[in-house]
């Protein structure tokens, strides 16, 4: 094998591939790289890199002179690759040695390969129908729901965030992620979206973070969309040169729709860097999320408060319009400032029961932007 790539590219290439690559792992050849020419074009060679349950594929344009297929070390080859000095890389495979000779200018690195044979064989996709969809859209929809994923492997079907079409509208998106102690929804609308019969799928949240690493990858290469498709258990992004299959969380996301108070009659409207300036300051002592933030909402005013028994205790007020009856409630700080920080809206409503009961904030400008949050007993 032997061929002659641009080292801006093959930085590129490898910096998005390694992502994936796990510390610990039971097979060592996942720490490697699959490099391997295409049968069909002596221009393109194929890297890919997996982790058994995340792949991610990127062709790049080189200059074939003898075709084949090996795998190097990704993390070597990285750090090397960022320090050559010359516009292209030439790489010359010695299977006597099984080893990898790179040439950049003056300087000659020397890598030890592994046998392809035995690297896992790539998911095999095809007959698939691709969604074509906006990358932005996409991206900072899925990235504000991030914040309620479960963190307990116990609760696997917990540990992604569940997208399906909506029964109002089947190019109406809705991303809901849950924790059981927090909730956050959000409906969007895609164009000419189809999820072919299926009727929701669940992206671990692994997942999710490659996904856009890889759609921040296919926008420095100037792209506005990207393919989404999904297959049996997997879902498939597509941009430009490169492929990235997920392996979906095959288990039911549980009735969350339940969970969304439908009566909540007490509510208030806030600035939302206001709300977040005071819960920040006032839970500047809190270390953990199981710590909780005293809120007694009163007419026209909001105050809140938090007890360290080893520090002492915090408290603040904020102007607000609210003429209801005097409500206690206990809430995680660190729930609700991550709840907040997930909102576009600079200002947003907050839903309230009573003190037993979640609250439900929405944003102003963007109604199906909805955050649970349950309280803590009192």
């Amino acid at each position: 094998m032997e061929f002659t790539i641009n080292t801006t590219k093959l930085i590129k290439t490898l910096n998005t591939l390694q992502n994936i690559i796990q510390k610990k792992s039971i097979l060592n050849i996942l720490s490697n790289v699959l490099i391997q020419t295409n049968k069909n074009n002596k221009e393109i060679i194929l890297f890919t890199t997996t982790n058994l349950d995340i792949e991610i594929n990127i062709y790049n344009l080189c200059s074939i002179i003898k075709p084949g297929v090996i795998t190097i070390p990704i993390k070597a080859l990285t750090n090397i690759a960022k320090l050559l000095p010359g516009p292209n890389t030439h790489f010359i495979c010695d299977p006597i040695h099984n080893d990898i000779k790179i040439h950049n200018g003056r300087t000659i690195a020397t890598l030890k390969t592994t046998s392809a044979i035995e690297y896992p064989k790539s998911t095999i996709i095809s007959n698939i129908i691709f969604n074509k969809v906006n990358i932005n859209l996409f991206a900072k929809t899925i990235q504000k729901t991030l914040h309620a994923v479960s963190k307990n492997k116990n609760r696997h079907n917990l540990t992604g965030v569940l997208i399906k079409q909506s029964s109002k509208n089947k190019n109406i998106i809705d991303f809901v992620a849950t924790d059981s102690h927090r909730l956050c929804k959000i409906q969007e609308y895609f164009t000419n979206f189809s999820f072919n019969n299926i009727k929701h799928v669940i992206i671990p949240k692994k997942g999710i973070i490659e996904v856009l690493r890889v759609l921040e990858y296919g926008k420095t290469l100037n792209n506005e969309f990207f393919k989404l498709g999904f297959i049996n258990n997997f879902v498939i992004i597509k941009i430009n040169n490169a492929t990235l299959i997920i392996k979906l969380i095959n288990e039911k996301f549980p009735k969350y729709e339940q969970v969304i108070p439908k009566l909540a009659d007490k509510n208030f409207k806030i600035s939302k860097f206001q709300f977040l300036i005071s819960l920040k300051r006032v839970s500047a002592w809190i270390d953990n999320q199981n710590q909780n933030l005293k809120i007694f909402l009163q007419r026209k005013k909001l105050l809140l408060s938090c007890y360290h028994t080893e520090v002492g205790e915090i408290c603040d007020n904020i102007s607000i319009l609210y003429n209801g009856p005097n409500i206690n409630i206990k809430l995680s700080p660190i729930y609700l400032i991550e709840a907040l920080l997930s909102f576009s809206d600079h200002n947003v409503e907050v839903n309230i029961i009573d003190s037993f009961s979640p609250i439900l904030i929405k944003g102003i400008d963007n109604q199906n932007h909805q955050c649970i949050i349950m309280p803590m007993r009192i």
